[in-house]
């Protein structure tokens, strides 16, 4: 079975060469056929005196592309466009000089500095080499998609756009494909044998030759990982590129190839394309082109047996795999459903909590300044900050206060990822805001004894904003800075105005923010490598609420290193805006 598998490819090889032929016969001579004797020249009288100049022509071949064109161990041209060369350089008596080059890409460029003046192999394409005229076509072929055994056939070049494909550099059909289909990933080779070595590694997916050089190298490299996987809708038509200048030349090889004997032509297909099985040698020539054909036909019907079988797997792997990413996408959707149900009931459930939390801690807060005016009352002239029951009091507003913020906190940061509710542009004296600040955090700072220094360098510091929103800016700034300064510590602020902008810094003798922290400072949810000093808790909203208040308003807001390489100074900048217009807000 494997011999006959052989003889059919090879017989279908065959067939191909010999359409060509036929179809380069036909459409030069539509009237008369080739016989076994090579028609004799009728050179014009021009021609005829270029002739007699016996001039050296400069033949540019490609090295590496058998079975056409490549040079052997021994450096001298092979293969079939070098046969065609010496024969077109026998029947014109001329002299004819090979510039060998490394590769397609330097004949190329040899081409466009007009160095060479004939060129054998060459497919015909707009624009590519301007200064040459072609001849008609001597040999047409199918050009084929080569993969590797265990990939799928395709029926076209638009179901490779995820794929890469290795195709040799400056060859046409690679123009054709980089034209045609702009989308697929091309990597560029030296030659043909190269893209095909990729091919056969798995570093490319496929490549793109014409049938009877894939077939070639694929049987003569041993690529047997490799296999025709489908035809593309380009035709592969070689011809001869003449240089413009000597159009003696280019007529005089356009009547050798007309003249060239069919028996002949076959010759120097099967020279390097031999067929390896015997004929009887007493059938005519007619019988062997007979069985040729059916050979062929018997490889392409059964190619196309199988490619059908195989593309209607391929479909019905598709459409199961389509059937059930529809299951999954269902599954998928009804969970995002419900994930999105429990989400908004959680927000909701969290809303309600929060709004709920403030009225009884108010009232526990209220409680408390009660408790010390009773205490204050019953001592008399004791200093009732000295009591017991006053620490105890101190610490219950102490916490009460702190889950007044977090629960401010979290109200602000559900605004802010909802896009609801607008800030004010309320004329703000913002000196008087930051003192107010200081005040309210008082007695957070003297649990700890901290002590909090208001440094005012300027006069008149007034802002257009939203009162309440900068107060909440405020507290957050001023109560992380106490979180993070130890106890006995100073935590300083300084309000200066310049440039247009209020400025306030606050500085904080804690242990700094790290570079690994600072580009992540003001995100939501972010905990820093920095703990509070006295294990105070955090959500992670202070920052990101200040942040998008501040932008809200017109300002910015970063962290620096404090000086003297201890703690860490806040600084926030809002527009500055003259106080003349309306009163500063209370």
């Amino acid at each position: 079975m494997l011999a006959i598998a052989q003889r059919i490819h090879l017989g279908s090889l065959c067939l191909c060469f010999f359409i060509g032929q036929q179809a380069a016969a036909q459409s030069s001579t539509p009237t008369t056929s080739r016989t076994s004797a090579a028609t004799p020249l009728a050179p014009s009288p021009a021609e005829q005196a270029w002739l007699e100049r016996k001039p050296t022509v400069t033949v540019g071949i490609d090295p590496s592309w058998p079975p056409f064109s490549f040079v052997d161990r021994s450096g001298a041209h092979q293969g079939i466009d070098a046969d065609l060369v010496r024969l077109v350089a026998s029947r014109l008596g001329l002299n004819f000089q090979v510039a060998k080059t490394e590769s397609w890409h330097q004949t190329m460029q040899q081409m466009t500095a007009r160095q060479v003046q004939l060129v054998p192999g060459v497919a015909y394409h707009a624009g590519r080499t301007p200064g040459y005229s072609y001849t008609e076509p001597y040999l047409s072929f199918p050009v084929a998609i080569v993969t590797r055994t265990d990939g799928p056939f395709h029926v076209n070049l638009r179901e490779l756009s995820d794929e890469k494909l290795a195709l040799p550099r400056d060859y046409v059909t690679t123009l054709n494909v980089q034209r045609d289909y702009p989308r697929l990933r091309v990597t560029l080779t030296k030659d043909a044998n190269e893209a095909l070595t990729l091919v056969a590694r798995g570093e490319a997916y496929a490549t793109v030759e014409n049938l009877a050089t894939a077939t070639y190298l694929i049987k003569t490299n041993g690529f047997t990982n490799l296999k025709i996987a489908g035809i593309t809708d380009y035709r592969f038509e070689l011809r001869f590129a003449v240089a413009e200048d000597q159009p003696e030349l280019a007529s005089l090889v356009n009547q050798v190839l007309k003249g060239l004997p069919a028996d002949q032509f076959a010759r120097i297909c099967d020279r390097w394309i031999p067929v390896e099985f015997a004929m009887d040698d007493s059938w005519s020539r007619y019988g062997r082109r007979g069985m040729w054909a059916a050979l062929g036909a018997l490889a392409m019907l059964g190619l196309i047996f199988f490619w059908n079988r195989r593309l209607a797997g391929e479909l019905n792997k598709r459409r199961r795999i389509q059937e059930e990413l529809a299951d999954a996408n269902l599954r998928l959707e009804a969970a995002n459903t419900r994930l999105r149900q429990l989400n908004e009931e959680s927000e909701m459930f969290m809303n309600i909590a929060a709004h709920d939390l403030r009225s009884p801690l108010n009232i526990i807060l209220l409680s408390c300044e009660m408790l010390e005016t009773q205490a204050a009352a019953t001592v008399g002239g004791t200093d009732a900050k000295t009591l017991p029951s006053q620490r105890l009091i101190d610490g219950i507003k102490e916490s009460v206060l702190r889950m007044n913020g977090l629960v401010q906190n979290f109200l602000s940061a559900q605004v802010i990822a909802h896009g609801d509710g607008e800030l004010a542009s309320d004329l703000i004296d913002f000196r008087a805001a930051v003192e107010r600040a200081i005040e309210r955090h008082t007695p957070e700072a003297a649990l700890k004894r901290i002590t909090l220094a208001a440094e005012d360098a300027t006069t008149a510091a007034h802002v257009t904003g939203d009162s309440g929103a900068i107060d909440q800016v405020l507290d957050n700034l001023i109560s992380n800075a106490i979180k993070f300064t130890p106890p006995d510590g100073l935590v300083r602020m300084q309000v200066l105005a310049a440039d247009g902008h209020v400025r306030l810094e606050v500085h904080d003798d804690g242990p700094g923010i790290s570079d690994e922290d600072l580009p992540k400072l003001f995100t939501r949810f972010t905990k820093l490598k920095s703990r509070p000093t006295a294990r105070e808790s955090s959500t992670g909203l202070g920052l990101s609420i200040v942040k998008h208040f501040v932008t809200a308003m017109g300002g910015r807001v970063w962290c620096e290193p404090a000086a003297g390489g201890k703690g860490a100074c806040f600084i926030l900048e809002l527009p500055l805006r003259a106080a003349a217009q309306s009163a500063p807000s209370a």
